[in-house]
């Protein structure tokens, strides 16, 4: 299955292409991000970072293929919250490290 960067997009509503609810959704999503989310989800990935979603007008360009192992939704689902936990991770690693 395809995950463009827009479907998990926080700023996006449902009709300009968010496929998961807002509360995990998250803000400007990368193509890298998705990409190593579905990496340590075993999902697979592929990453093609060119690529513009028609809705999006070439603001966050780039999509994942991935296995599809739980579902459309729960696949999204995963990778989002997978994203988010990889971006807390982050941050408070540099807090920590301040």
């Amino acid at each position: 299955m395809t995950v463009w960067t827009v479907y998990l997009d926080s700023r996006r509503s449902r009709r300009d292409g968010r496929k998961v609810p807002k509360d995990l959704a998250v803000v400007a999503p990368t193509v890298q991000e998705l990409g190593r989310a579905a990496e340590e989800l075993g999902l697979n990935p592929k990453v093609e970072e060119e690529p513009i979603h028609p809705r999006d007008g070439g603001r966050l360009p780039g999509y994942v293929v991935v296995d599809r192992k739980r579902g459309r939704s729960g696949t999204l689902r995963a990778i989002s919250r997978r994203v988010f936990e990889m971006r807390a991770a982050s941050d408070s690693g540099l807090e920590r490290s301040a």
